[in-house]
């Protein structure tokens, strides 16, 4: 029977259950449904499909609103589902847990916001962000009030150097020498801190139209050394002074006063990247390394240790021998600190930087790095690094078990003989590496990546710095400066790419935990809905995207002379997500030019982007959710499967496992009633049972909660259409040939009338026998009730006969045994 189900080219005829069917018993609906394909309706060959399907689809749809009945198929999908999912979901809190250790590790480690903490008031002092509808001066905003030369020299003595060399209390009261260069109360300065500058080229222009001009080109000054016309015996005093250690301190490409300068280690802050490109000589280096670098920077180096009125002169000194003129490419300002009042000590390197653009203007940056220098900030740090490794150990040593047994596994002899090009290397590689393996293997890379760069940071670097930290604290020479701020910019250059694979490790981390959550039916919807909506919103991007450019690329033309947010492409596009994910905007700095032009361009990208993309791609996403968590149904919940996974645990030698679920389902039919399903697995406990028929019915309803698609419907009509045309056709056959019933056909008047005479006698007489079988039946009833009542009665006499002797019996023993008393 079941063959019929399976091939539709042999079921040659259609079976459209009633939807009556389901009030009807489990056995005459099994039965009904398997002997389905027996039953013959004269469809023609082209309503054999749709009939096939029409009756597959009712089948399922009545099959799965009967509660005692299961479809194997159904029962075989769900228990391979549950075998799938059971390492998974077991995997689930482990991935969870990795992902957990990882990030308090790293936390621990970093100590971001002790960091903050030593930042903010650095920040607040050097570069305070002034209000939309104020102006910038140093004064009050330090870095931001900065756009030419004149103001570059008023914030090194009105922000820099107060801030750097406090050599008096919030009295006004002298500090003891040891406590000079205290910053913010408890950072220390450590080693010099340096002005560098790099200078370039002026030559006549040989552009047209300016050769009458000075140019100054984006490479390195290689002619003589800046000097300015101050009188010798003015330097002389200078040195002689102790402001300076030689006249020409400060004036001399690649060292100072005879001794080489600190080599580079480290490119410059930027400003914004899209403007950085603009800028001479973009980071201070070229492309041909860092020594062309240090050769050609003029270093100033001011000591923590010289009173604040000789820093005083010596910028000054500076200042008057025009330091800083139209050929200066960019000024770093750079002071170390270090705070010891945290738990952990932290080495804090604070960076103004000052690019000199060809376009008029001193763009400013303030960039601040630090490091603890201790691995560990206490226990806690210890066991959550042991955890973490513990971990990955385990995670890397499974997979490449996994990778061990796919390429060395053996074949049968058959498969290797009948499909030779599956057991390849190459097809076994590609068959390990799926996407869940393929992020396990990268999750393990990475991991293993953050170990070392600790483990080198630790040993190699750390230790290195503390050294030379505790040499410059005992001996303060200038020489041990040079040498801390190399080993220092050395660690903070490998931290810094430490932090960039940390930030990078946990987006793949979380990549990881998210393929996990497939696992748990509830989870999985949120995975589900993001691939099948992959597609839509792929093929969205290709006609959102150029649109977005256009909006982002016009607003810079007409915006981008005014509007620093809009200044370059790569601005322009950032704003544009900005107002499209924010809705806001300045209107007053985007209507100051162009009022109409303006207007056109913000209701054209509010109406097109805000309200119709941008609504969009939820709509789509939306769309594809409502469709699989419809089709997900009544799935587990995490507090289910948390308890499933806790039965499953504690009652495991009472669980029935999956292999051999699979094996003896696939031996019953094809529909296995409730009582068989129980019959099959008595030793089943009932916790598994209800949990799979749970989940069965779940699974067969899905037909019910999606509906049927407009192809299928169409089909359905098609076989109804095709199958009553095929009916009315026989009915007219059966016309003409004068079928009466009964399997009769009679074609004359004459015979049919006598034909129906013999039917109505036979009718009659039916009829006849059958009051007749009614009334013997009421009399033979009648005459059991009679015999009932007589044995009830014969009973009931019987039982008060053997009462009324077993009561003079014991009358009789009582008698005999009070005379027997009264004889002794």
């Amino acid at each position: 029977m079941d063959e019929a189900w399976e091939d539709p080219s042999t079921a040659r005829g259609d079976w459209l259950p009633s939807l009556a069917a389901i009030q009807s018993s489990p056995e005459s609906l099994r039965k009904e449904s398997q002997e389905a394909g027996a039953c013959a309706t004269h469809l023609t060959d082209a309503a054999l499909k749709p009939a096939f399907l029409s009756r597959t689809v009712l089948r399922k749809a009545e099959l799965a609103d009967n509660p005692q009945i299961i479809e194997r198929d159904v029962l075989l999908s769900v228990i391979d589902g549950n075998h799938r999912r059971w390492g998974g979901c077991l995997m689930l809190p482990v991935t969870i847990l990795f992902f957990a250790f990882y990030s308090a590790a790293i936390s621990l480690h970093e100590d971001v916001t002790y960091t903050h903490l030593i930042e903010v008031p650095f920040r607040i002092a050097l570069a305070s962000e002034p209000d939309e509808d104020e102006d910038a001066t140093v004064e009050d905003n330090g870095l931001y009030g900065v756009h030419d030369i004149p103001e570059v020299w008023d914030f090194i003595h009105t922000k820099f150097i107060p801030l750097m060399f406090q050599q008096t209390d919030y009295l006004n009261q002298p500090l003891p020498v040891e406590q000079w260069g205290t910053v913010q109360q408890y950072n220390q300065i450590q080693g010099s801190i340096i002005m560098e500058m790099t200078r370039g080229t002026k030559e006549k222009c040989k552009k047209k139209h300016a050769e009458h001009l000075w140019c100054y080109a984006d490479t390195y000054y290689d002619g003589p050394d800046p000097y300015s016309q101050l009188p010798d015996d003015e330097l002389e005093a200078l040195v002689a002074d102790g402001t300076l250690s030689c006249k020409d301190e400060g004036f001399v490409r690649g060292q100072n006063c005879g001794i080489a300068s600190y080599p580079k280690s480290r490119r410059l802050a930027y400003i914004r990247e899209d403007h950085l490109e603009e800028m001479p000589m973009a980071g201070g280096f070229p492309k041909s390394g860092e020594k062309e670098h240090t050769e050609n920077a003029y270093v100033f180096y001011l000591h923590r240790d010289t009173p604040v009125e000789t820093i005083t002169k010596r910028v000054e000194y500076l200042q008057r021998r025009a330091w800083l003129d139209e050929q200066t490419f960019q000024l770093r300002l750079r002071a170390m600190t270090l705070n010891a009042e945290l738990k952990t000590p932290k080495l804090h390197v604070v960076e103004c930087t000052f690019y000199f653009s060809r376009g008029g203007s001193v763009f400013t940056q303030l960039r601040m790095k630090a490091a603890v220098l201790n691995t560990f900030t206490g226990t806690p740090s210890k066991v959550v690094d042991f955890m973490f490794v513990t971990m990955l150990t385990v995670s890397t040593v499974v997979v490449a078990k996994d990778l061990f047994l796919a390429v060395h596994a053996k074949p049968s002899a058959v498969d290797a003989l009948s499909h030779p090009e599956r057991y390849t290397l190459k097809q076994r590689l590609l068959k390990h590496f799926t996407a869940v393996h393929t992020i396990t293997w990268l999750t393990c890379a990475v991991g293993w990546a953050n170990v070392m760069f600790l483990v080198i940071l630790s040993f190699a670097y750390r230790s290195e710095v503390n050294a030379r930290l505790e040499d410059y604290q005992q001996n303060p020479t200038h020489e041990g400066s040079m040498l801390l701020w190399r080993v220092a910019d050395d660690m903070l250059r490998l931290h810094g790419y430490s932090i960039l694979i940390a930030a990078y490790t946990h987006w793949l981390f979380m990549c990881r935990a998210f393929v996990s959550l497939k696992w748990q039916p509830r989870l999985g919807v949120v995975t589900s809905t993001l691939t099948a909506s992959f597609v839509d919103l792929f093929h969205f991007l290709i006609v959102f995207v150029p649109t977005f450019v256009a909006f982002a690329l016009a607003g810079m033309i007409m915006f981008g002379r005014q509007v620093e947010g809009f200044s370059t492409p790569q601005a322009s596009l950032f704003n544009c997500f900005k107002i499209a994910m924010e809705s806001e905007y300045r209107w007053q700095e985007l209507s100051e030019k162009d009022w109409f032009s303006s207007f056109a361009w913000v209701v054209s990208f509010m109406i097109g982007i805000v309200l119709l993309m941008m609504n969009m791609i939820l709509a789509i996403i939306m769309d594809v959710y409502q469709e699989v968590r419809q089709l997900a149904g009544d799935s587990m919940t995490m507090f289910v499967h948390v308890k499933y996974i806790g039965m499953r645990i504690l009652y495991f030698k009472k669980f029935v496992g999956d292999f051999e679920l699979f094996a003896r389902i696939q031996e019953m039919p094809r529909t296995i009633t409730r009582l068989e399903f129980d019959t099959a697995f008595p030793e089943m406990s009932e916790y598994q049972r209800e949990f799979l028929l749970s989940a069965v019915k779940n699974k067969a309803q899905a037909i019910n909660r999606q509906g049927v698609s407009q192809t299928i419907s169409a089909q359905i009509v098609a076989a109804i259409v095709i199958g009553l045309k095929q009916v009315q056709s026989d009915l007219k056959d059966m016309r003409a040939k004068g079928w009466l019933g009964k399997g009769m056909a009679v074609g004359s008047d004459t015979e049919r009338i006598f034909v129906k005479d013999i039917l109505t006698s036979v009718a009659v007489q039916t009829h006849w026998i059958s009051m007749a079988s009614k009334q013997l039946a009421q009399v033979q009833r009648k005459l059991d009730y009679e015999q009932k009542g007589r044995a009830l009665l014969e009973g009931r006499m019987a039982k008060r006969s053997t009462r009324k002797n077993t009561g003079q019996l014991k009358t009789s023993i009582r008698i005999s045994s009070a005379a027997g008393v009264q004889h002794d």
